[in-house]
């Protein structure tokens, strides 16, 4: 399959999912340890101009989210940093809006600082890391966007700064 000069050209500035990354949170609540909010939204474009379309990430919630029988779940880190997870998610799934997600941070110490972050506002967007695939990108001809139909999601994180500047944490 031939694939649109667009969706080439970012294939070959696309990084590992250590590096690839997107979106904001719209809304954030806190419950003691549990934060919920919103890792993805659907139809906004973000800084790299592609967008996440409603069932992108439902292969991946089936295959690895918090329902499936997986070893391997998608799990909630820090700044994108493997070797600093919180969790993993207990709720994981796509609505209207986006990517929502429920997720109780591990009791840990060194994650006590990033729940006080998180609670005043210092860490206020969430992104994902995912890899591409690359059959399931289309491009919008009128405005250029690379639209997202499908990806391999690997974690949620909540980040400083977000792809999308759009969306932010309450």
């Amino acid at each position: 399959m031939k694939l649109h000069p667009k969706i080439r050209e970012l294939q070959l500035r696309a990084k590992p999912v250590n590096n690839s990354y997107t979106e904001s949170d719209n809304e954030l609540i806190i419950e003691d340890r549990r934060v919920k909010g919103y890792l993805a939204v659907f139809g906004t474009p973000d800084c790299y101009r592609t967008v996440f379309m409603k069932g992108c990430f439902t292969r991946s919630i089936q295959e690895r989210g918090p329902k499936s029988s997986a070893k391997y779940k998608i799990t909630f880190l820090n700044q994108h940093d493997q070797s600093d997870p919180l969790c993993v998610f207990d709720v994981l799934e796509e609505d209207d809006y986006g990517l929502y997600f429920e997720a109780n941070i591990d009791e840990v110490e060194c994650l006590d600082r990033v729940l006080t972050q998180i609670r005043s506002g210092t860490l206020n967007q969430f992104s994902v890391g995912f890899n591409y695939i690359w059959e399931a990108i289309t491009v919008d001809e009128e405005t250029g966007l690379l639209l997202l139909h499908e990806v391999e999601l690997y974690e949620g994180s909540v980040v400083t700064i977000g792809a999308n500047k759009d969306t932010y944490a309450i």
